[in-house]
């Protein structure tokens, strides 16, 4: 994978000076395709600002150029990099003006790019409106069909199933009756069947699955025809065994085993994992652990697979058990379980630790082990708990995006019905203009024109009458929706406030970890702090400890994320400070980086392989030598910002975070001689990336060291006050979009 990733990247030009020269010399198309190169370039090495600059003046060449497909490519491109819903919203309008008058094909792809762009924020009603939009300008059926197939993820992303589905459908009328790809084709029959399985629809979707099995049968190529198959195989033999057709469920396993093991795939583990799964529901568990364990031969390094194993293992052995009367089996349930424990609790798989508590918690009451029972019993309940409040939470979402939905819909529904009415109206009054413009005309036939008048009057009030009566009964239905959304609102608001209860107490936690000011008061001559979480915990975090007496670490960290996901790597963070420092054989401070680096690896089981996890952090982290008054400082991606009689140094750091990176640098160690008023900063990001001013850009850190040049010299306290004074004047009214930490120190002022 990694070697794979080494030549995706080899396909772009690094910037460097002669690309630029380069870039200089391009005239008209030929310039544009080196913006493309550097774009691409930059969205791959997650520089987002400078694939933006480039994105941008690309864009104003294309425009001036009239290049229609780099302009859409470019807009896409300025969609994805927007730093807030707000940003992407102000370049869609731009996008919409500039569009105003050109064809209705490309209208579409704006709004179609946009909509995918509010799918990346979760803005999943927003994205169906656009979506919906694009469908008025496209006439092409490839067009419509993705638009369909993008409208259904976002139904089943808020949890809008029927919506899914029906435009799914929509989706392959067009596929299957226009554009006959077979591939395409099956997809869409997959994703059809998974929502149904969603549904609990078990019988249903094994019909879709079995189209799939026919349809595919007509691929040319073995290969393709053979890996649909297989996959489909699994997929039937999971719904099976979920709506009890076990002995159905292990022959499209046995027979998803064969295709596998003929095309010489990895896959064919799970083949063997969901056979296991019906040979214990058949109550053969010799078999089904004959199976696991070739599953376990063939996982390698895939964690989740081997303790899902132990898991299914455990839960053979304790059907044994309680079928045959078997003490051996329960002692091998245990054995199992516990080997199991060991694997989830590192992959975090909470739902699979809960269910092998259970078969721990019957396994050592079998065997009169009743203190680890109650023990597996309380753990038990408190992953119980856990998924429970994770399940909560995703209810809540849920619940307040389709109140949003049916909301939104009841105003259409409303509007309609006035304007219904309206019409009407507007036709009863025209009638009767008509009639009196024939009075004025047609003296002789008053008598007949003025009986047609009434008559016409009679039917247009008897059809406003019904249009009242319909809108009335709209209105009461409405007012019982209404109470029906207000009682599930509160409902969300009541989860809602648990919710932040639950969080504050995680500040309280957080903020326990890191030391009390009152240390920091005992270390440092003069110091201050600014710390502003962009929410209730942070991913920011700022640390400090003296070490033998002599030697006075201190940091500010910014880990990746922010709210409670930020929150748990900075607890991981801290912990493992404390815990590093204490070595003797710790001597500088990018020997503490390095042994974080390699130990936040190993706490995040992190490799490079794709899916597997990248967090990590951000750092500067020094320590200074009270005897000697030298300063060390490591930073990964931070520096430190050094100033001694108005002269600022900046200290640069290792251009890596302590995680898994493309190419690991060792830390560097950087030896600096403290003269008394020295003053150093250390900052994460939050600052000087956040959006403000006139024109809402970015704060940037070459004004961040023009402040600090302007303050080095006043009191730290009063520092910490002007630092929040120019922070909450630069937001401007602009939302705070990260973490923000910023610590000051004045050595032996």
């Amino acid at each position: 994978m990694l070697a794979l990733f080494f030549i995706a990247l080899s396909a772009y030009p690094s910037p460097n000076d002669s690309l630029k020269q380069e870039l200089e010399n391009k005239q008209g198309i030929a310039k544009l395709k080196v913006y493309d190169q550097l774009i691409s370039y930059y969205i791959d090495h997650q520089k987002a600002d400078s694939a933006a600059l480039y994105a941008r003046k690309s864009l104003a060449l294309a425009e001036k150029l009239k290049i229609d497909t780099t302009i859409i490519k470019d807009y896409s491109y300025l969609f994805e990099l927007s730093a807030s819903p707000e940003e992407a919203k102000k370049l869609f309008n731009s996008a919409l003006t500039y569009y105003a008058k050109h064809n209705d094909s490309i209208k579409g792809l704006i709004y179609f790019k946009y909509g995918d762009a509010l799918l990346n924020y979760n803005q999943y009603i927003e994205a169906i409106d656009n979506y919906k939009n694009s469908l008025k300008y496209f006439s092409k059926d490839s067009l419509k069909a993705q638009v369909y197939l993008s409208i259904g993820y976002a139904y089943k992303n808020i949890g809008n199933l029927d919506s899914a589905i029906t435009y799914y459908q929509k989706a392959l009328k067009i596929v299957e009756n226009k554009l006959h790809n077979i591939e395409l084709t099956a997809s869409l029959l997959n994703n059809i069947a998974l929502v149904h399985k969603q549904l609990e629809n078990y019988d249903i979707a094994l019909e879709y699955f079995k189209q799939i099995i026919e349809k595919t049968g007509e691929i040319k190529d073995s290969i393709k025809r053979k890996n649909f198959q297989a996959r489909t195989y699994l997929n039937m033999a999971l719904v099976e065994n979920l709506a009890g057709k076990h002995q159905e469920a292990l022959q499209h396993s046995l027979k998803a085993k064969a295709l596998f093991q003929s095309l010489k795939s990895e896959f064919i583990v799970y083949a063997f994992r969901n056979a296991a799964l019906s040979y214990i529901d058949l109550h053969e568990y010799e078999k089904a652990i004959q199976y696991l364990d070739s599953v376990l031969n063939r996982a390698g390094e895939n964690y989740r697979l081997i303790g899902n194993t132990y898991y299914l293992m455990a839960k053979a052995e304790l059907e044994k058990a309680k079928d045959h009367k078997d003490i051996n089996a329960y002692y091998k349930a245990i054995n199992f379980g516990n080997k199991a424990l060991d694997i989830l609790k590192q992959t975090r798989s909470i739902y699979l630790e809960n269910k092998t508590y259970g078969i721990l918690y019957q396994a050592y009451a079998a065997v009169g082990n009743y203190k680890k029972a109650f023990e597996a019993a309380v753990n038990y309940i408190k992953t119980n708990e856990i998924i429970f409040n994770e399940e909560k939470t995703k209810a809540i979402q849920e619940m307040e995006t389709k109140y949003q939905a049916e909301k939104k819909q009841q105003e259409i529904e409303k509007q309609r019905l006035i304007i219904e009415k309206q019409t009407v109206e507007v036709k009863r009054q025209r009638m009767q203009r008509n009639a009196l413009i024939a009075i004025v005309f047609l003296m002789a036939a008053l008598a007949y024109v003025a009986f047609r008048s009434y008559q016409q009057k009679k039917r247009d009030n008897m059809i406003i009458q019904q249009k009242n009566k319909e809108l009335e009964q709209a209105y009461e239905e409405i007012r019982v929706q209404r109470d029906q959304l207000q009682e599930q609102k509160d409902k969300i608001q009541y989860l809602l406030t648990q919710l932040q209860d639950s969080i504050h107490y995680a500040e309280r936690i957080q903020n326990a970890a890191m030391p009390a000011r009152e240390m920091f008061d005992r270390w440092f001559d003069e110091y201050f702090i600014f710390f502003r979480p962009r929410e209730i915990v942070s991913g920011d975090f700022y640390w400090a400890k003296l070490i033998r007496g002599r030697y006075l670490a201190f940091t500010v960290a910014d880990c990746t994320g922010h709210g409670v996901p930020g929150a748990f790597v900075s607890m991981l963070g801290i912990s493992l400070l404390n815990e590093i420092t204490q070595r003797s054989e710790i001597i500088t401070a990018s020997q503490v980086l390095e042994e974080m680096r390699k130990a936040i690896k190993e706490s995040l089981k992190q490799s490079h392989a794709f899916e597997d996890s990248k967090d990590g952090m951000d750092i500067a982290f020094c320590v200074y030598d009270k005897q000697t008054k030298q300063l060390q400082f490591a930073g990964a991606n931070n520096p430190l910002y050094f100033i001694r009689n108005g002269e600022l140094t900046v200290y640069q750091a290792v251009k890596n975070p302590v995680a898994i990176y493309i190419r690991e640098k060792p830390f560097k160690t950087h030896y600096i001689d403290i003269q008394p008023g020295d003053t150093i900063y250390l900052s994460s990001d939050g600052f000087y990336d956040q959006p403000g001013g006139a024109e809402g850009k970015k704060y940037m850190r070459k004004r961040f060291k023009e402040f600090l040049l302007k303050i080095w010299n006043m009191p730290m306290n009063d520092q910490e006050k002007i630092f929040e004074q120019e922070f909450e004047q630069w937001k401007n009214g602009y939302k705070q979009i990260d973490d923000v930490c910023v610590m000051g120190v004045r050595f032996e002022s």
